[in-house]
C-alpha cells in the first residue's frame, strides 16, 4: 500500500461559473440520438450509462440524470429549474471515439445539453454531511490477484439463527475510492468519501448483518446504521466510517428547454435498425439448487441460479412484478441454472445496458424453450389508490420540483426495524402510485392505479417498511426463534402485531395520508407465457 496523493482527499475548490456555450466548447460527440420516451415501471439501463462498442448509452434519464452524469455530481446536488426536472424521460444513444472513457463522455454530455437542450447552469461548491472512510489502525487488504477495471456488486444473503439477513459486497480490483462510493447504499444515505490514502487495487468480501432484538433487527436508521457498519469495517479490514462535514459541488439549472432540438439527418444511418442482440455461447442446464440469485460477473458472463421459467420470462420481458405473468403451472415449477456470455471483454457489471441483456435474454429462451409469449390486457384483482375519508395532503407550489426523494425517518418515529422516509413534492397522485410501485416491487400483484378523484399537485410525506424488508424480518425473526428453541434459550413472541413500529406501505398510506390502497377488478396489462418446452434443446 502507498499512501495516496490527496486523490478525492476532501477539498473542491473551483470558481462559481455559468455555462452555456463557452468560446472554446467541448468536444461534442460524433453523433448522437436524444429522444423523449414513456415512462417505464422499470430501470432498463445502467444508473450512470453503458459505454460498449463505441456507444456511449442512458435510458430512461431524466434531466436530473443527464445532468449528474454530465458533471459527476448526485441527484441531490442539482438544484433549482422547472418542475419536469425529474418527470419527464429520455432515451440517449452516442457514438464516441475508440479508447473514450467515462471521464472524456462529461463534457460531450454536457455540450450536448447545452446544444439540444439549451441548457445553462451555475456551478458552485457549498458544505454538505459527508462520511469519510478513514483508516482504524493497521489497514487489513487483499491485493487483487488480476487486473481489469474494478467492481462491486452488491447481494443479500438469506438470515441465520439470531441474525438477520446479511448484506454483501464482494469488490474485484477495487480501488479505496470505488470501495468508498460503493458503500453508500450499506452505510446511510450521505455520500461516502475515501480520505484513506491507500492506492492500489484490492479484493475485498464486506458482510454486515444487523443484530437482532427479540422483536427484530436493532439497526433501523441511518444514525444508527453508521456506527454498525464502522464497527463492521473496522473488524474486517482496519478501516472505519467518520461523519464529517464538507464542500462539494453542485449544479444550479438557470434555465434548459423541455423538449430537445431535432436528431441530425444523419442519426437514422449510425443508429440503424438491426437484428436483437444475442449472448455469445450459453449454458443451461436443470437446477436443483435452492437459493436464486443472479449475478454479472467483471469477465462478462452473466449466471442465473435457482431459477424458475417465470422468473426467467419476468427478467426477458422486463417485468417488475411477476404476478403480472400469467401461464401454465409449470411456470413455478422446474429450475434452471444458466451462464451465458454477454461480452468477451472485461465488462463493469454496473455499467451493463439491461435492455440489451434482457433482449439476449428472450432471443435465448424463445430458441431454447420454444417459448411463446405475448402481452395482453386482463381484468383482474389489481390494487387502487383510492381516499379513505378526508386525506393529510398540502396544495404544492406549482412551480417547485416535482419529486419523491428518500430521507431521515422523522422525529420522534421510533421502530427496530429499518423506516424508508419518503418525501414527495409537487406530484399527483397518479406520479405517487407509480413510485409506490417502484418502492415496494414485489408487494402488489399488478400496476398501481389513482382512482382517488384529487386532482392538482400534492406535498406530503410518509414513513413505511417496503414489503421485501418486513418478509426479510419476517424470516430473520422466524430463524431467530428456532435458533432460540434449538438451544434453550427464551426469546419474546417476535411474530406479535406490529411489535417494531413497522408499518407496511398500505398501512402508512391509510394513517398517515388518509388514502388507501384497495384491491378492486380492472384490466392490467399482463405478459402470457402462451407454451414452452420444460426441457431445453441441447447446450
Amino acid at each position: 500500500m502507498k499512501p495516496a496523493a490527496l486523490g478525492l482527499a476532501l477539498a473542491v475548490t473551483f470558481a462559481v461559473s455559468l455555462w452555456a456555450q463557452s468560446s472554446a466548447p467541448a468536444r461534442s460527440f460524433d453523433v448522437a440520438d436524444v429522444h423523449p420516451v414513456a415512462r417505464s415501471p422499470v430501470a432498463t439501463g445502467a444508473r450512470n450509462g453503458s459505454l460498449r462498442d463505441g456507444v456511449f448509452r442512458l435510458r430512461q434519464a431524466t434531466m436530473v440524470d443527464l445532468i449528474r452524469v454530465a458533471y459527476g455530481v448526485d441527484a441531490d446536488k442539482v438544484t433549482a429549474g422547472p418542475h419536469w426536472l425529474e418527470l419527464d424521460r429520455f432515451d440517449l444513444a452516442a457514438k464516441v471515439a475508440p479508447g473514450t472513457n467515462r471521464e472524456m463522455v462529461k463534457p460531450m454530455l454536457q455540450a450536448l445539453l447545452a446544444d439540444r437542450f439549451k441548457l445553462v447552469v451555475r456551478e458552485e461548491p457549498k458544505p454538505f454531511p459527508i462520511t469519510a472512510l478513514v483508516v482504524a489502525g493497521t489497514p487489513r487488504l487483499k491485493e487483487a490477484t488480476a487486473t481489469g477495471p474494478g467492481t462491486c456488486q452488491q447481494s443479500i444473503d438469506p438470515p441465520a439463527p439470531g441474525r438477520s439477513i446479511t448484506l454483501v459486497m464482494s469488490c474485484k480490483s477495487t480501488t479505496m475510492p470505488l470501495f468508498a462510493e460503493r458503500l453508500r447504499g450499506m452505510a446511510g444515505s450521505d455520500p461516502v468519501i475515501d480520505a484513506t490514502g491507500i492506492s492500489g487495487s484490492y479484493d475485498l468480501e464486506f458482510r454486515f448483518s444487523p443484530a437482532l432484538s427479540t422483536n427484530g433487527p436493532i439497526v433501523s436508521t441511518a444514525s444508527a446504521l453508521l456506527p454498525a457498519v464502522s464497527e463492521a469495517l473496522e473488524k474486517s479490514f482496519g478501516l472505519k466510517l467518520e461523519a464529517r462535514t464538507q464542500s462539494l459541488p453542485t449544479v444550479s439549472v438557470a434555465s434548459v428547454e423541455r423538449t430537445p432540438t431535432p436528431n441530425a439527418a444523419a442519426v437514422a444511418a449510425a443508429f440503424p435498425a438491426g437484428p436483437e442482440p444475442e449472448f455469445e455461447v450459453a449454458d443451461i442446464k436443470p437446477s436443483t439448487n435452492p437459493q436464486l440469485s443472479r449475478r454479472i460477473l467483471p469477465n462478462g458472463q452473466l449466471t442465473f441460479t435457482g431459477a424458475t421459467m417465470r422468473l426467467l420470462v419476468g427478467q426477458a420481458w422486463m417485468v417488475s412484478d411477476q404476478a403480472s405473468i400469467v401461464g401454465p403451472k409449470s411456470l413455478d415449477g422446474p429450475k434452471y441454472d444458466l451462464i451465458a456470455k454477454i461480452s468477451s471483454r472485461p465488462i463493469d457489471p454496473a455499467e451493463v445496458d439491461q435492455e440489451e441483456i434482457a433482449a439476449m435474454l428472450r432471443k435465448l429462451l424463445v430458441a431454447r424453450f420454444h417459448l411463446k409469449v405475448s402481452r395482453q390486457d386482463q381484468v383482474m384483482e389489481a390494487p387502487s389508490l383510492v381516499t379513505s375519508g378526508a386525506h393529510r395532503l398540502t396544495k404544492a407550489d406549482p412551480g417547485g420540483r416535482t419529486k419523491c426523494t428518500q430521507g431521515t425517518p422523522t422525529a420522534g418515529t421510533s421502530a427496530s426495524v429499518p423506516l424508508f422516509h419518503i418525501v414527495c413534492q409537487n406530484v399527483t397522485l397518479t406520479e405517487f402510485a407509480e413510485r409506490m410501485q417502484q418502492l415496494d416491487s414485489g408487494s402488489y400483484s399488478a400496476p398501481i392505479a389513482d382512482e382517488t378523484g384529487l386532482d392538482g399537485r400534492w406535498d406530503f410525506s410518509l414513513d413505511f417498511t417496503p414489503g421485501f424488508l418486513l418478509r426479510a424480518m419476517q424470516q430473520a425473526q422466524s430463524a431467530a426463534r428456532a435458533g432460540a428453541a434449538a438451544a434453550g434459550r427464551p426469546l419474546a413472541d417476535a411474530g406479535a402485531s406490529d411489535p417494531t413500529g413497522a408499518m407496511t406501505p398500505g398501512q402508512a398510506i391509510e394513517r398517515q395520508l388518509g388514502l388507501k390502497i384497495q384491491m378492486r377488478k380492472r384490466a392490467v396489462p399482463v405478459v402470457v407465457v402462451e407454451s414452452f418446452d420444460e426441457k431445453p434443446t441441447d447446450n
